[in-house]
Protein backbone atom coordinates (compact mmCIF):
# COMPACT_ATOMS: atom_id res chain seq x y z
CA UNK A 1 0.00 0.00 0.00
CA UNK A 2 1.41 3.47 -0.32
CA UNK A 3 -0.08 5.86 1.65
CA UNK A 4 0.33 9.62 1.33
CA UNK A 5 0.18 11.69 4.57
CA UNK A 6 -0.26 15.50 4.12
CA UNK A 7 0.36 17.35 7.27
CA UNK A 8 2.17 20.08 9.10
CA UNK A 9 5.20 18.38 9.80
CA UNK A 10 8.58 18.85 11.89
CA UNK A 11 11.47 19.61 10.12
CA UNK A 12 13.23 19.13 13.49
CA UNK A 13 11.67 19.03 16.43
CA UNK A 14 7.69 19.15 16.10
CA UNK A 15 6.03 23.03 16.98
CA UNK A 16 2.48 21.93 18.56
CA UNK A 17 0.58 19.05 18.56
CA UNK A 18 -0.41 18.49 15.14
CA UNK A 19 3.29 17.98 14.36
CA UNK A 20 3.57 15.78 16.97
CA UNK A 21 1.10 13.50 16.00
CA UNK A 22 1.51 13.36 12.83
CA UNK A 23 5.46 12.25 13.42
CA UNK A 24 4.40 9.83 16.16
CA UNK A 25 1.56 8.04 13.60
CA UNK A 26 4.18 7.89 10.72
CA UNK A 27 7.08 6.85 12.69
CA UNK A 28 4.76 4.02 14.02
CA UNK A 29 3.20 3.31 10.73
CA UNK A 30 6.66 2.76 9.02
CA UNK A 31 6.99 -0.43 11.58
CA UNK A 32 3.54 -1.93 10.60
CA UNK A 33 4.65 -3.64 7.28
CA UNK A 34 6.41 -3.49 3.69
CA UNK A 35 4.50 -0.06 2.74
CA UNK A 36 5.23 2.82 0.93
CA UNK A 37 4.44 6.27 3.02
CA UNK A 38 5.05 9.70 1.17
CA UNK A 39 4.53 12.45 3.53
CA UNK A 40 3.70 15.63 2.23
CA UNK A 41 4.52 19.04 4.31
CA UNK A 42 4.68 22.50 3.56
CA UNK A 43 7.67 24.36 3.72
CA UNK A 44 7.85 28.14 4.92
CA UNK A 45 11.30 28.65 3.51
CA UNK A 46 10.07 28.33 -0.12
CA UNK A 47 11.66 24.85 -0.58
CA UNK A 48 10.34 22.33 -2.95
CA UNK A 49 12.37 19.17 -2.52
CA UNK A 50 12.28 15.10 -1.11
CA UNK A 51 13.76 13.78 1.58
CA UNK A 52 14.33 10.40 2.88
CA UNK A 53 13.53 9.50 6.47
CA UNK A 54 13.94 6.77 8.33
CA UNK A 55 10.58 4.34 6.60
CA UNK A 56 9.40 7.22 4.32
CA UNK A 57 9.57 10.12 1.89
CA UNK A 58 9.17 13.56 3.56
CA UNK A 59 8.06 15.87 0.58
CA UNK A 60 8.36 19.70 0.98
CA UNK A 61 5.93 21.66 -0.89
CA UNK A 62 6.80 25.56 -0.34
CA UNK A 63 4.02 27.52 0.95
CA UNK A 64 2.90 30.71 -0.45
CA UNK A 65 3.69 34.02 1.41
CA UNK A 66 -0.02 34.68 1.78
CA UNK A 67 -0.89 32.37 4.81
CA UNK A 68 -4.06 31.59 5.14
CA UNK A 69 -5.10 33.78 2.06
CA UNK A 70 -2.94 30.98 0.02
CA UNK A 71 -2.83 27.58 1.82
CA UNK A 72 -6.76 26.42 0.58
CA UNK A 73 -6.03 28.16 -2.72
CA UNK A 74 -2.52 28.05 -4.73
CA UNK A 75 -1.23 25.37 -2.03
CA UNK A 76 -4.37 22.89 -2.54
CA UNK A 77 -2.90 23.05 -6.10
CA UNK A 78 0.32 22.03 -5.78
CA UNK A 79 -0.53 19.51 -3.48
CA UNK A 80 -3.05 18.09 -6.07
CA UNK A 81 -0.76 18.11 -8.60
CA UNK A 82 2.13 16.02 -6.79
CA UNK A 83 -0.30 13.70 -5.13
CA UNK A 84 -1.28 12.87 -9.14
CA UNK A 85 2.42 11.95 -9.99
CA UNK A 86 2.63 10.71 -7.14
CA UNK A 87 -0.62 8.37 -7.32
CA UNK A 88 -0.97 6.82 -3.70
CA UNK A 89 -3.28 4.26 -2.85
CA UNK A 90 -4.93 6.48 0.21
CA UNK A 91 -4.07 9.87 0.98
CA UNK A 92 -4.44 11.00 4.83
CA UNK A 93 -5.43 14.93 5.16
CA UNK A 94 -4.19 15.89 8.69
CA UNK A 95 -5.50 19.03 9.60
CA UNK A 96 -5.73 21.90 7.12
CA UNK A 97 -8.86 20.43 5.66
CA UNK A 98 -9.09 22.56 2.47
CA UNK A 99 -5.99 21.32 1.47
CA UNK A 100 -8.86 18.03 0.09
CA UNK A 101 -11.41 20.32 -1.46
CA UNK A 102 -11.64 19.02 -4.71
CA UNK A 103 -9.58 15.65 -4.11
CA UNK A 104 -11.51 12.79 -5.87
CA UNK A 105 -9.30 9.90 -5.06
CA UNK A 106 -9.50 7.66 -1.89
CA UNK A 107 -8.97 9.75 1.07
CA UNK A 108 -9.69 10.85 4.82
CA UNK A 109 -9.43 13.49 7.23
CA UNK A 110 -8.66 14.18 10.62
CA UNK A 111 -9.93 17.12 12.66
CA UNK A 112 -7.27 18.58 14.71
CA UNK A 113 -8.63 21.79 15.59
CA UNK A 114 -11.10 24.17 15.07
CA UNK A 115 -8.95 26.86 12.45
CA UNK A 116 -11.80 29.48 13.04
CA UNK A 117 -12.45 29.12 16.69
CA UNK A 118 -8.54 29.09 17.38
CA UNK A 119 -8.34 32.64 15.57
CA UNK A 120 -11.19 33.81 17.47
CA UNK A 121 -9.48 33.13 20.78
CA UNK A 122 -6.06 34.68 19.84
CA UNK A 123 -7.77 37.69 18.40
CA UNK A 124 -5.35 40.06 16.58
CA UNK A 125 -6.15 42.10 13.25
CA UNK A 126 -9.12 41.48 11.17
CA UNK A 127 -9.63 38.04 13.29
CA UNK A 128 -13.37 37.93 12.36
CA UNK A 129 -12.24 37.97 8.20
CA UNK A 130 -10.22 35.75 8.80
CA UNK A 131 -11.90 33.38 11.14
CA UNK A 132 -15.02 33.38 8.54
CA UNK A 133 -12.93 32.40 5.20
CA UNK A 134 -11.16 29.37 7.41
CA UNK A 135 -14.65 29.16 8.80
CA UNK A 136 -15.65 28.55 5.26
CA UNK A 137 -12.84 26.80 3.30
CA UNK A 138 -12.55 23.83 6.41
CA UNK A 139 -16.27 23.92 6.65
CA UNK A 140 -16.65 22.97 2.89
CA UNK A 141 -14.02 20.30 3.27
CA UNK A 142 -15.69 18.65 6.51
CA UNK A 143 -19.12 18.73 4.65
CA UNK A 144 -17.52 16.84 1.92
CA UNK A 145 -15.84 13.94 3.59
CA UNK A 146 -16.57 10.55 3.52
CA UNK A 147 -14.52 9.34 6.23
CA UNK A 148 -12.95 11.41 9.25
CA UNK A 149 -10.87 10.70 12.39
CA UNK A 150 -12.38 11.97 15.26
CA UNK A 151 -9.70 12.40 17.75
CA UNK A 152 -12.25 14.05 21.01
CA UNK A 153 -15.83 13.67 20.65
CA UNK A 154 -15.76 17.53 21.37
CA UNK A 155 -14.65 17.41 17.42
CA UNK A 156 -18.29 16.07 16.11
CA UNK A 157 -19.88 18.09 18.84
CA UNK A 158 -18.25 21.35 17.83
CA UNK A 159 -18.67 21.30 14.25
CA UNK A 160 -22.37 21.17 14.68
CA UNK A 161 -23.66 18.57 11.97
CA UNK A 162 -20.18 19.68 9.50
CA UNK A 163 -19.32 15.64 9.15
CA UNK A 164 -22.92 14.26 9.28
CA UNK A 165 -21.96 12.32 5.90
CA UNK A 166 -18.76 10.86 6.88
CA UNK A 167 -18.16 7.62 8.60
CA UNK A 168 -16.65 8.91 11.82
CA UNK A 169 -13.33 6.64 13.31
CA UNK A 170 -12.85 7.54 16.72
CA UNK A 171 -9.13 7.06 17.67
CA UNK A 172 -6.81 9.75 19.72
CA UNK A 173 -3.73 11.09 18.90
CA UNK A 174 -0.77 9.27 19.20
CA UNK A 175 1.75 10.15 21.70
CA UNK A 176 5.74 10.02 21.78
CA UNK A 177 7.00 6.62 23.09
CA UNK A 178 9.18 7.88 25.67
CA UNK A 179 5.85 8.20 27.22
CA UNK A 180 5.20 4.83 27.69
CA UNK A 181 8.76 3.35 28.56
CA UNK A 182 8.45 1.13 31.75
CA UNK A 183 9.87 2.55 34.41
CA UNK A 184 10.48 2.64 38.39
CA UNK A 185 7.39 3.83 40.21
CA UNK A 186 9.25 6.77 42.25
CA UNK A 187 8.04 8.84 44.77
CA UNK A 188 5.75 11.99 43.89
CA UNK A 189 6.72 15.11 44.78
CA UNK A 190 4.33 18.32 45.03
CA UNK A 191 5.49 20.17 41.50
CA UNK A 192 2.52 21.15 39.57
CA UNK A 193 3.20 20.84 36.31
CA UNK A 194 1.71 23.54 33.39
CA UNK A 195 2.47 22.36 29.84
CA UNK A 196 1.82 24.64 26.89
CA UNK A 197 3.23 27.79 24.73
CA UNK A 198 3.01 30.65 26.17
CA UNK A 199 -0.48 32.60 25.04
CA UNK A 200 -3.52 34.25 26.44
CA UNK A 201 -5.65 31.10 24.76
CA UNK A 202 -3.57 28.85 27.63
CA UNK A 203 -4.54 31.44 30.12
CA UNK A 204 -1.59 30.74 32.78
CA UNK A 205 -2.76 33.34 34.57
CA UNK A 206 -5.73 31.31 35.92
CA UNK A 207 -2.82 28.59 37.10
CA UNK A 208 -1.13 31.06 38.86
CA UNK A 209 -4.00 33.22 40.81
CA UNK A 210 -5.44 29.87 41.81
CA UNK A 211 -2.09 28.72 43.18
CA UNK A 212 -1.29 31.70 44.98
CA UNK A 213 -4.52 31.46 46.56
CA UNK A 214 -3.77 27.89 47.92
CA UNK A 215 -0.39 27.69 48.41
CA UNK A 216 0.17 28.77 52.13
CA UNK A 217 -2.32 25.31 52.43
CA UNK A 218 0.12 22.94 50.66
CA UNK A 219 3.33 21.32 51.28
CA UNK A 220 6.31 23.51 51.31
CA UNK A 221 8.00 22.36 49.20
CA UNK A 222 4.73 22.91 46.36
CA UNK A 223 6.06 24.76 43.22
CA UNK A 224 4.25 25.30 39.76
CA UNK A 225 6.66 24.71 36.88
CA UNK A 226 5.70 25.92 33.87
CA UNK A 227 7.41 24.56 30.53
CA UNK A 228 7.07 25.57 27.42
CA UNK A 229 7.92 28.16 24.62
CA UNK A 230 7.13 32.01 24.77
CA UNK A 231 4.55 32.84 21.89
CA UNK A 232 2.94 36.09 23.34
CA UNK A 233 6.01 38.06 25.10
CA UNK A 234 3.37 40.70 26.40
CA UNK A 235 1.30 37.85 28.12
CA UNK A 236 4.74 36.41 29.40
CA UNK A 237 5.11 39.34 30.58
CA UNK A 238 2.05 39.88 32.67
CA UNK A 239 2.06 36.63 33.98
CA UNK A 240 5.52 37.97 35.34
CA UNK A 241 4.10 40.97 36.90
CA UNK A 242 1.55 39.02 38.09
CA UNK A 243 3.81 35.91 39.76
CA UNK A 244 5.86 39.45 41.53
CA UNK A 245 2.68 40.72 42.83
CA UNK A 246 1.50 37.68 44.49
CA UNK A 247 5.13 37.62 45.82
CA UNK A 248 5.25 34.03 44.66
CA UNK A 249 8.66 33.86 42.93
CA UNK A 250 10.30 31.19 45.12
CA UNK A 251 7.55 28.89 44.18
CA UNK A 252 7.27 29.30 40.51
CA UNK A 253 10.20 28.18 37.89
CA UNK A 254 9.88 28.80 33.85
CA UNK A 255 11.55 26.06 31.91
CA UNK A 256 11.11 26.57 28.50
CA UNK A 257 10.42 24.38 25.80
CA UNK A 258 12.10 20.36 26.61
CA UNK A 259 11.76 17.44 24.63
CA UNK A 260 9.45 14.96 25.25
CA UNK A 261 12.10 12.86 27.48
CA UNK A 262 12.58 15.13 30.07
CA UNK A 263 8.74 16.37 29.99
CA UNK A 264 7.79 12.62 30.76
CA UNK A 265 10.07 12.12 33.32
CA UNK A 266 8.84 14.72 35.38
CA UNK A 267 5.47 13.79 34.90
CA UNK A 268 6.21 10.75 36.25
CA UNK A 269 7.47 12.20 39.53
CA UNK A 270 5.03 15.17 40.16
CA UNK A 271 1.72 15.97 41.84
CA UNK A 272 -0.48 16.82 39.08
CA UNK A 273 -0.57 18.92 35.50
CA UNK A 274 -3.21 22.21 35.10
CA UNK A 275 -4.26 23.21 32.14
CA UNK A 276 -6.54 26.31 32.49
CA UNK A 277 -7.04 26.78 28.40
CA UNK A 278 -9.37 28.82 27.37
CA UNK A 279 -10.29 26.73 23.88
CA UNK A 280 -8.98 23.02 23.48
CA UNK A 281 -9.81 20.14 21.33
CA UNK A 282 -7.76 17.18 22.23
CA UNK A 283 -4.77 18.35 24.24
CA UNK A 284 -2.07 15.85 24.25
CA UNK A 285 -0.62 17.15 26.95
CA UNK A 286 -3.82 15.54 29.06
CA UNK A 287 -2.60 12.01 27.14
CA UNK A 288 0.65 12.28 28.04
CA UNK A 289 -0.22 13.36 31.60
CA UNK A 290 -2.29 10.08 32.00
CA UNK A 291 0.33 7.73 30.28
CA UNK A 292 2.78 8.96 32.94
CA UNK A 293 0.34 8.43 35.46
CA UNK A 294 -0.38 11.69 36.41
CA UNK A 295 -3.73 13.17 37.35
CA UNK A 296 -4.97 16.49 35.89
CA UNK A 297 -6.85 19.66 37.11
CA UNK A 298 -8.71 21.59 34.10
CA UNK A 299 -11.74 22.72 33.23
CA UNK A 300 -15.19 20.93 32.26
CA UNK A 301 -15.34 21.82 29.32
CA UNK A 302 -13.98 21.35 25.30
CA UNK A 303 -12.09 18.13 25.07
CA UNK A 304 -11.03 18.10 28.28
CA UNK A 305 -14.56 16.81 29.82
CA UNK A 306 -13.89 13.85 27.69
CA UNK A 307 -10.44 13.19 28.64
CA UNK A 308 -10.55 13.14 32.21
CA UNK A 309 -12.98 11.80 34.61
CA UNK A 310 -13.10 13.99 37.92
CA UNK A 311 -12.29 12.34 40.80
CA UNK A 312 -10.86 9.24 39.40
CA UNK A 313 -8.12 10.54 37.32
CA UNK A 314 -8.25 14.04 37.81
CA UNK A 315 -10.50 16.90 38.61
CA UNK A 316 -12.40 18.94 36.51
CA UNK A 317 -13.96 22.54 37.32
CA UNK A 318 -16.67 25.45 36.14
CA UNK A 319 -14.85 27.21 33.52
CA UNK A 320 -12.94 29.76 35.20
CA UNK A 321 -13.74 28.59 38.96
CA UNK A 322 -9.92 29.71 39.91
CA UNK A 323 -11.66 28.30 43.59
CA UNK A 324 -12.41 25.48 42.27
CA UNK A 325 -8.98 25.62 40.58
CA UNK A 326 -7.30 25.89 44.09
CA UNK A 327 -9.49 22.97 46.24
CA UNK A 328 -8.72 20.70 43.16
CA UNK A 329 -4.78 20.99 44.26
CA UNK A 330 -5.84 20.12 47.53
CA UNK A 331 -7.97 17.54 46.37
CA UNK A 332 -4.89 15.82 44.47
CA UNK A 333 -2.36 16.31 47.22
CA UNK A 334 -4.34 13.82 49.32
CA UNK A 335 -5.97 11.57 46.37
CA UNK A 336 -4.81 7.88 46.74
CA UNK A 337 -5.25 5.65 43.40
CA UNK A 338 -5.44 8.33 40.82
CA UNK A 339 -1.85 7.12 39.50
CA UNK A 340 -2.78 3.30 38.80
CA UNK A 341 -6.36 4.93 36.90
CA UNK A 342 -4.14 7.37 35.31
CA UNK A 343 -1.83 4.86 33.80
CA UNK A 344 -4.43 2.37 32.78
CA UNK A 345 -6.66 5.55 31.06
CA UNK A 346 -3.59 6.24 29.36
CA UNK A 347 -2.88 2.96 27.51
CA UNK A 348 -5.28 4.11 24.38
CA UNK A 349 -2.79 6.26 23.03
CA UNK A 350 -0.16 4.02 22.82
CA UNK A 351 1.55 4.94 19.61
CA UNK A 352 1.82 1.64 18.35
CA UNK A 353 -2.11 1.05 19.08
CA UNK A 354 -3.24 4.37 16.99
CA UNK A 355 -1.21 2.98 13.97
CA UNK A 356 -2.56 0.25 14.33
CA UNK A 357 -6.16 1.28 14.03
CA UNK A 358 -5.12 4.72 11.94
CA UNK A 359 -4.57 1.41 9.37
CA UNK A 360 -7.38 -0.63 10.01
CA UNK A 361 -9.26 2.12 8.83
CA UNK A 362 -7.07 2.64 6.05
CA UNK A 363 -7.82 -0.96 4.60
CA UNK A 364 -11.85 -0.39 5.31
CA UNK A 365 -11.83 2.35 2.83
CA UNK A 366 -9.89 0.92 0.04
CA UNK A 367 -12.01 -2.51 0.41
CA UNK A 368 -15.37 -0.06 0.52
CA UNK A 369 -13.91 1.75 -2.87
CA UNK A 370 -12.97 -1.52 -4.18
CA UNK A 371 -16.21 -3.00 -3.82
CA UNK A 372 -17.92 -0.01 -5.36
CA UNK A 373 -15.99 0.13 -8.28
CA UNK A 374 -16.80 -3.72 -8.65
CA UNK A 375 -20.40 -3.38 -8.41
CA UNK A 376 -20.47 -0.54 -10.70
CA UNK A 377 -18.78 -2.55 -13.38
Amino acid sequence: MHIAMVTPYPADKPKGGVEAAASNLVRELAKLGDHKITVIAPSYRGENHAEERDGFTLQWVSQPPLGFLSYWSIMRRRVHRLLADLNPDITHFQAMLALSNGYKEPFLGTVHGIGEQDIRTRGGRFSELRARIVGWVEGKARRSLKDCIVINPYVAEMLDGQLDKAVLHHIGNPLDAVFFEKTPLVKRNNDFLFIAKMDRNKNLGAAISAFAAVEAELPSDTRLVVYGPVADQQYHEECLALIEQQGLGHRIEFLGSQPPATIATHMRSARALILTSHHEVAPMVISEALSCGLPSISYRKCGMQYMIQSGVTGVLVDDGDLTGLAEAMKTVVSAQGMEERCLKAGQVYSPGQIASETFRVYQQILRAEQAGLVSDS
